[in-house]
């Protein structure tokens, strides 16, 4: 009789136990600089994320110049828990827009399978975005 008691008590106490929950910590504001590798000189990236997520500014600093991502491809960067960024440098050729920073935005810690987004500046100033499927 005890022993049920006891397995009664646990089940009981085992109901109002709670797992313990992580959660992303999605960045609001970023910066990210690098000395750069080859031609890159110096990388910088910078921006800003409103309270739902959506990015309302990026600049990013590379070859001596300021880009400036304009609203249109802001627009298409998906309003998701990103909290990682990773950054690459390309040589690149003239004919394809030369020297080329490359900014890919994730949600990373919590497992494979998340959407990433790669951002695309070239030296001839083209920015364009891109969705990476796993």
């Amino acid at each position: 009789m005890k022993r049920i008691l006891f397995i009664a008590a646990l089940c009981l106490i085992a109901q109002n136990a709670y797992a313990s929950k992580m959660g992303v910590l999605s960045f609001s504001r970023f910066a990210v600089e690098s000395e750069g590798i080859g031609d890159s000189g110096k990388v910088s990236v910078q921006g800003v994320k409103d309270g739902e997520g959506r990015y309302r500014e990026i600049t990013i600093t590379a070859f001596g110049k300021v880009f400036q991502v304009p609203e249109s491809v802001l627009n298409q960067i998906p309003a998701k828990y990103q909290n990682g960024i990773e950054t690459c440098y390309e040589a690149g050729y003239a004919e394809t827009g030369g020297r080329t920073v490359y900014v890919m935005f994730f949600k990373g810690f919590t497992g494979d399978g998340e959407d990433k987004v790669l951002l695309s500046v070239s030296e001839n100033g083209a920015i364009t975005i891109t969705p990476l499927r796993p």
